[in-house]
């Protein structure tokens, strides 16, 4: 499935996502009434989600949901968390590059005795969490810079965690030609 929440947005995105929606039974859109920000807006797309799995996309970034769901299919256990592979795509010079180590664990990771360093401060789209675990344990707080807080959160959450980073799933956009990134734009004083 594929939830879209609108999060009062100013341009043509409603439009695109219903034209989705009306053909795919998997597309799904909320709209919030009011502009919530990333982390209530996250939280209201997580309480829909009735899947295995829930993973958080950035509108701009892309996805290669094949790979994705090779990895999950490949897992095939109850792991609290997976972490996968992403790379930078330039917007402006369409180079793409990769900006995490390569690696695959298969068995799982206990989280206190991981034998190797956890990529803690990764972004949360680059990581597929159990839902039902997800929707027990977590959820998005603040206004700013809320993937660190959350994905450190995340990892002292999960008993089990699997990295699968051989692989890119993600291609997160940087150098936007529009500058229209929550990233790219100067955070503003709430």
């Amino acid at each position: 499935e594929f939830i879209f929440v609108d999060d009062v947005s100013t341009d043509d995105t409603r439009e695109k996502i219903s034209r989705y929606v009306n053909i795919d039974q998997r597309f799904q859109l909320s709209e919030n009434k009011e502009n919530l920000g990333l982390s209530e807006t996250r939280n209201n797309g997580a309480k829909l989600a009735s899947g295995k799995y829930l993973a958080f996309v950035d509108g701009d970034d892309l996805v290669d949901v094949v790979a994705l769901h090779e990895i999950l299919q490949k897992s095939q256990n109850n792991s609290d968390l997976f972490i996968i592979g992403y790379e930078e795509l330039d917007d402006l010079t369409g180079t793409t590059a990769q900006t995490q180590e390569r690696r695959e664990i298969l068995l799982g990771i206990d989280a206190e005795t991981a034998p190797v360093s956890l990529p803690i401060n990764n972004p949360v789209w680059c990581h597929v969490h159990n839902a039902a675990h997800f929707k027990k344990n977590l959820r998005f707080i603040g206004r700013q810079r809320e993937d660190r807080d959350f994905c450190f959160r995340s990892f002292l959450a999960a008993s089990e965690i699997n990295v699968f980073t051989l692989r890119s799933v993600i291609k997160y956009r940087v150098n936007r030609r529009d500058q229209n990134s929550i990233m790219q734009r100067e955070l503003q004083p709430e």
